[in-house]
């Protein structure tokens, strides 16, 4: 455990790497039910390091605790960096001889989970110690390799409207999400595709059509560990497809969150035959709202019987039936989403890059990420009518 005072700024900090040091005195500060409690990270923590370390950053005034922040230092090698890279100026010179073999990127955050702020003061004008604490802190962590930088995820509206410019942060705004807003008449499934216009209409029925031969049903925890290197083996299929690798799941994540989680963590399995072929969790979240977590399926079984469409209807099924608000989408496969009648949101980050090769990587990923994928998604109207919805601004 590490104690760092910061007179300048009139507070002190602890690390820690062992939740024991820190545990009783982090959850007295958070409310209850809050995201950040250590029964509530307990899953993650549970689930193996994978290549992530853990980190719980106390912050204090006159010895009494003000705020904290939950933290990953993530470990990844240059072959993590997307490919597509090299199509710009100097790119495969840059990736073969500047890039480090392994590198380091601290995380304020949850790197699985979207919407899950790994901040929380009490005084939201205390915020404002955050960014320069971390910014000192990632000179304190132990790094096994050249760290990049700092990586604040998922900042909540109207958070840091100035300080995301000081202290070496930068405000990143293009990250967007799909969400499925549920109509309050949609009291089934069918009243839904009832609301898709005509090919749309005929597309769902197609893809229903398709995976007519498959057996979905819910796995109880037992189950699940009973599958789990089935749905790890399932979940590296698609996600060793993508182009971004930087951060895979580990092992033991999904019987984890079943076992820490509960009621609130769903897995289905997806059954050709008696043999598994795809799996999809749910996580059931506050204000009447739930997660499309993480899936897998078998590519070849996807071609023959629509997996990935038919998992997002069953999702959208799910969410119907349990009166959800909205089912969220996560970050991938826009267009597929798109076509069901999600709605994109922004999600907002702030970084901080180390100067010299960490920067000019970070401007190659950004121009990258930019033409990754087509926004021909932007232009989909499955439903007859289309809702409008408000999103949320933050000050420039």
């Amino acid at each position: 455990m590490l104690n760092c005072k910061r007179k300048e700024l009139n507070c002190s900090y602890t690390l820690s790497t062992h939740v024991s040091e820190i545990e009783s005195e982090w959850d007295a500060l958070l409310p209850e039910g809050h995201h950040l409690k250590i029964s509530a990270l307990q899953a993650l923590l549970n689930a193996g390091p994978g290549n992530t370390v853990f980190a719980f950053l106390l912050l204090r005034q006159q010895d009494r605790c003000i705020g904290l922040a939950f933290l990953q230092l993530l470990n990844f090698g240059k072959d993590a960096i997307p490919s597509g890279l090299t199509e710009h100026k100097s790119g495969a010179w840059f990736q073969s001889l500047l890039l480090p073999e392994q590198m380091s990127v601290l995380i304020c955050g949850h790197i699985f989970r979207s919407d899950f702020p790994g901040y929380y003061f009490p005084d939201r004008e205390k915020e404002n110690l955050l960014l320069p604490v971390l910014a000192h802190a990632e000179r304190k962590i132990p790094v096994p390799f050249k760290l990049m930088g700092t990586w604040l995820k998922d900042i909540p509206p109207g958070s840091f409207p100035e300080q995301s410019f000081s202290n070496g942060f930068r405000p990143i705004r293009q990250d967007v999400v799909m969400d499925m807003h549920i109509r309050p008449e949609w009291h089934a499934f069918d009243d839904y595709v009832s609301d898709l216009s005509g090919k749309y209409r005929q597309r769902a029925g197609k893809i229903i059509r398709q995976g007519s031969e498959i057996e979905v049903r819910e796995l109880d925890t037992e189950e699940v560990f009973l599958h789990e290197k089935e749905i790890y083996a399932l979940y590296l299929l698609v996600a060793e497809r993508q182009s971004v690798q930087v951060a895979l799941l580990p092992g033991r994540y999904f019987s984890s969150c079943k076992q820490g989680y509960g009621n609130d963590f769903r897995v289905f399995g997806y059954f050709h035959q008696g043999k598994m072929c795809a799996f999809s969790g749910h996580i059931l979240k506050p204000e009447g709202r739930m997660e499309l977590h993480y899936i897998g399926f078998d590519p070849a079984a996807n071609e023959t019987f629509a997996l990935y469409f038919n998992i997002l209807f069953d999702g959208l099924k799910q969410a119907i039936l349990l009166k959800r608000k909205v089912l969220e989408l996560g970050r991938t496969s826009l267009d597929a989403k798109a076509n069901l009648g999600a709605e994109p949101r922004q999600l907002f980050h702030s970084f901080r890059v180390k100067r010299g090769i960490p920067s000019l990587l970070f401007r190659y990923l950004n121009q990258w990420a930019g033409t990754a994928e087509p926004e021909t998604w932007r232009n989909r109207n499955p439903l007859k009518t289309k809702v409008v919805i408000d999103e949320p601004t933050v000050d420039a």
